[in-house]
């Protein structure tokens, strides 16, 4: 402790031990300082003490070994490069938790081997900070920005929207088909040109001002960004693939990182009054004349749930979007909307109900237990309209039915696990099947009337969601009744949704002993073999015989291949005249044709076998149908492929098992 003398001053011994910080005029006197403010010599000596920081360098550290075993991976700026890197040596996304449990879908979250030489590997220790009294939330910290594709040093041609009105216009051919999250188109103007301005798909185009750019829009450009151009002769190669994937993350990054900076806080605001602080209205001008700015986040997470699934192919991601859309959703009460409010009534209705749709989806595509009740009586808002059409009802009911479908599944394999602890759901499945052949019925005598027009985007989605309704419930019933069916026996060598994998490739025994039981377990109850016990369960109890299971999956299957055969293409721009039609998007119905594929290979190894065994009339003509329905499904995949790579692992195990077997098969004839 420092100590004073007779007159009042800090003798010499008493001067605590010096400190690295000293003020100027210790500098200059080159005299020890207490780094005091005021330090005792200039109050001994009475004059101002001050401090600047030091131009010198500070302390020289011995440089470390690299520590390749806790190492950041951090995107260089593409500035700072010595060296200008090819296509493949550009930024790399960071890595994400990978999905669990598995889909099947083809992950496109790298590991950090396979990052090239345009990132740099930085210890996962922070460095030293300079010591400051100010508060942590005013100093300023590094921000790490991924660095922006340079389009100018590239000589591919991608889809690029310089204005909302060409925006609006490629969302509406593209993407409203398939997901309406928009009202339908804003009317134009009397007496005003109608036609959007044409497309801008130049590479070198100049970018839009950063104050015209909302969470929404980036969203929707991020999935545009997929659909590969139509002037590119060969669009699958992989160095396009891979520009039109990076393009889109960037997107997404972007967006993701506008809709954190909307919810957070002012650096400057004082941290004694953020609790007291009221959120302000971003004033940017809306996407749609019909939709409120506030909207546009839950509707781009809508968007980015899907992407995260058929694009990534991370459902964990997938997941975490969705429910990020419903806490913002319900935040808002869209929810619980009074009947008498209309202002943007349309818009908030459709908000909404399709993240109803996402969080449901994700849980279906995860087989999880869903994060909302389908049937919560807090959930009063009426549904949106399409004409006279009454299409949104019967999609929202055809996801509650095939989430409670996917719910039975989750039922079923405990049971399976483990009989002793949990009960067969027999009347569950009674009950299901009642309510989804009612709704089967009940789409196929309301079909939609209106046929489908390039210059009509809401009779187009329409059609769409009708489409896609039948098929969500004919998926379902495929869930409920494949365990009496086919005792859930595996197909493809990868777990996809909820379908188990098969513990080895298309083995030869295997495939003898599937195709001998397919054959006698239609006109029999007789057990499987011992190569196939292990993965089956006892289906004696189930309310449903063998033959009429399998009877019902064959034919929800060959009705999902129509199904998916009739939904509408998307809509050619008319300034970009292209001889192909654009890929589907948003592939949130992958999993159902993983469903019918599973249930005509299923079939078509019986229809193989009773070839076999003398009823070769009957077998070649379920063979024949078996077949269609397969190709049908497997060129469904193959086009959802082009704008989304993870559904390329689902086509990719549907051409396996199909040349798989027809070799086994080929060769045992």
């Amino acid at each position: 402790m420092p100590t004073m003398s007779t007159e009042g001053k800090i003798t010499k011994s008493a001067l605590t031990r010096p400190v690295k910080l000293a003020c100027t005029v210790c500098r200059n006197l080159r005299a020890k300082c207490d780094g005091e403010k005021p330090c005792s010599r200039c109050v001994e000596r009475n004059c101002e003490c001050t401090y600047v920081k030091s131009r010198r360098g500070g302390a020289r550290y011995r440089s470390r070994p690299a520590n390749t075993q806790n190492v950041v991976v951090l995107p260089c700026n593409s500035s700072e490069q010595s060296t200008t890197p090819d296509l493949d040596a550009e930024w790399e996304l960071n890595i994400s938790s990978m999905a669990s449990p598995g889909s099947g879908l083809l992950h496109l979250d790298e590991p950090t081997s396979s990052f090239g030489s345009g990132c740099c590997a930085l210890p996962i220790q922070p460095p030293d900070l300079p010591r400051t009294n100010a508060p942590l939330r005013s100093q300023p910290m590094p921000q790490v920005e991924p660095p922006s594709l340079d389009f100018g040093r590239l000589n591919e041609p991608l889809h690029t929207y310089n204005s909302d009105e060409s925006l609006l216009d490629a969302y509406y051919r593209l993407i409203h088909i398939y997901l309406p999250i928009l009202p339908p188109p804003p009317q134009a103007s009397p007496g005003s040109d109608s036609t959007p301005p044409p497309t801008t798909d130049s590479p070198t185009s100049s970018a839009p001002s950063p104050g015209s750019e909302s969470p929404l829009r980036l969203a929707i450009k991020a999935i545009l960004m997929l659909v590969p151009h139509p002037s590119v002769s060969n669009p699958s190669r992989p160095s396009y693939v891979v520009l039109r994937r990076r393009a889109a993350d960037q997107l997404v990054h972007q967006c993701l990182q506008m809709i954190e900076d909307e919810s957070d806080m002012p650096e400057d605001l004082p941290l004694s009054t953020a609790l007291a602080h009221t959120s302000t209205r971003s004033q940017r001008r809306s996407l749609h004349s019909d939709v409120p700015m506030e909207l546009e986040a839950v509707l781009a997470l809508c968007l980015l749930a899907i992407y995260e699934y058929a694009q990534r192919g991370n459902i964990r991601k997938m997941r975490d979007r969705a429910g990020q859309a419903l806490v913002y959703a319900m935040d808002m009460s869209l929810h619980c909307m009074s009947r008498s409010e209309t202002l943007h009534a349309e818009a908030k209705k459709r908000a909404w109900w399709m993240t109803y749709i996402c969080s449901c989806q994700a849980s279906i595509a995860s087989c999880t237990p869903p994060t909302l009740l389908p049937d919560d009586p807090r959930f009063t808002t009426e549904m949106p309209r399409m004409g006279k059409s009454d299409v949104w009802k019967l999609f929202i009911e055809s996801q509650q039915a095939i989430l409670s479908a996917t719910q039975f599944v989750i039922e079923m394999n405990h049971f399976v696990q483990d009989p002793e602890k949990s009960e067969m759901p027999v009347q569950k499945m009674q009950d299901l099947h009642t309510l989804i052949d009612n709704l089967i019925v009940a789409a196929d005598q309301n079909p939609v009337d209106t046929a489908p027009t390039p210059i009509d985007p809401e009779a187009t989605a329409a059609r769409a969601l009708h489409c896609m309704s039948v098929v969500k419930l004919n998926s379902a019933r495929i869930k409920l009744h494949r365990y009496s069916a086919f005792s859930d026996l595996p197909v493809f060598t990868k777990r996809y949704c909820d379908l188990k994998p098969a513990p080895t490739a298309y083995s030869t025994a295997f495939v003898s002993d599937l195709v001998q039981w397919l054959t006698t377990s239609c006109a029999s109850s007789s057990p499987p073999s011992p190569t196939l016990a292990p993965q089956t369960t006892n289906t004696q109890t189930l309310p449903f015989t063998r033959h009429s299971s399998t009877n019902l999956c064959l034919a929800s299957a060959l009705t999902i291949a129509r199904a998916f055969e009739s939904l509408p293409y998307p809509t050619p721009s008319p300034s970009l005249p292209s001889s192909s039609t654009p890929p589907r998007t948003l592939p949130s119905t992958a999993c159902c044709a993983m469903q019918a594929s599973y249930a005509l290979l299923m079939a078509c190894n019986a229809a193989w076998g009773m070839q076999s065994s003398g009823d070769g009339a009957r077998g070649r003509e379920l063979l024949r149908a078996c077949e269609g329905g397969l190709y049908s499904l497997l060129g469904t995949l193959a086009d959802y492929a082009r704008a989304a790579e993870a559904v390329g692992g689902m086509r990719d195990q549907v051409r396996e098992a199909i040349e798989g077997f027809a070799e086994l098969f080929a060769g045992n004839v």
